[in-house]
């Protein structure tokens, strides 16, 4: 298989796939021949189009990670063939910790966190021997940037889940991993950002750029595919140097 695919386990379920590193995980998955089921909350027409251009072997659904019945419906739809999992949806907002509401807080443990065990869990129940599951993070869980405390929190939260799904889910041969992207030059960036904020952003990593959707989707592909298979339960940073 093209680029150590993981076409020969079956579907992978991209949770999150209409945009940003989501959108660009499944372009990537597909071009290596792997078929793909991804969710969208919004942006329906988007999501449609994307599957348009990559073909029937990816298809995609209405899912809200954050409501568990939906995402249960998200795993049942992927079907017997389900093979990986990629968790790519997230949100992030810059409320100081003084002006942080439960309702806020609620969401984002919600979007971020929560959400991840239950995907752990339904692939522990679904994914066969050889599967695996790969979570995305984000620097901020170590970093821990002002005005991000609860995005900082469920992304650090969703790091300790990867670490223990994959201790209990090793015994079944499943693989659990997380990805640390920096920032990434994806839209849910440019509309929450100010410019002279991405500007310090893309200054800052050895390779003094943002980072781009599709050098994130390439480290999910390697990391769900065989060339991987002795690798579980780390956090990979991928920050273009970073730190």
């Amino acid at each position: 298989m093209a680029r150590g695919s993981t076409a020969q386990r079956g579907t992978v379920l991209v949770l999150g796939g209409s945009s940003g590193i989501g959108a660009a995980t499944v372009r990537r998955l597909a071009v290596d021949g792997v078929p793909v089921l991804f969710t969208h909350r919004t942006g329906e027409d988007r999501a449609q189009e994307l599957c348009a251009q990559l073909g029937a072997a990816v298809r995609t659904v209405h899912c809200d990670v954050r409501d568990p019945a939906s995402l249960a419906a998200a795993f049942e739809a992927a079907g017997e063939e389900l093979g990986g999992v990629v968790h790519c949806a997230g949100a992030w907002t810059y409320t100081r910790l003084a002006d942080l509401t439960l309702e806020e807080l609620d969401d984002a443990w919600a979007l971020n966190g929560r959400s991840v065990l239950l995907t752990l869990q339904h692939a522990g129940r679904l994914l066969p021997e050889g599967g695996a599951v790969v979570v995305v993070s984000s620097v901020a869980a170590e970093l821990a940037p002002a005005r991000q405390a609860s995005y900082v929190m469920t992304k650090a939260a969703a790091e300790a889940a990867v670490r223990v799904g994959a201790k209990e889910l090793g015994r079944q041969g499943i693989r659990v991993v997380a990805v640390r992207p920096g920032a990434t030059d994806t839209p849910q960036l440019r509309a929450g950002t100010s410019e002279k904020a991405i500007e310090a952003m893309a200054g800052a990593p050895a390779l003094r750029r943002l980072g781009d959707p599709d050098d994130l989707a390439g480290v999910i592909a390697f990391l769900l595919g065989p060339d991987a298979r002795w690798v579980t339960g780390t956090i990979v940073e991928a920050t273009g140097g970073l730190r």
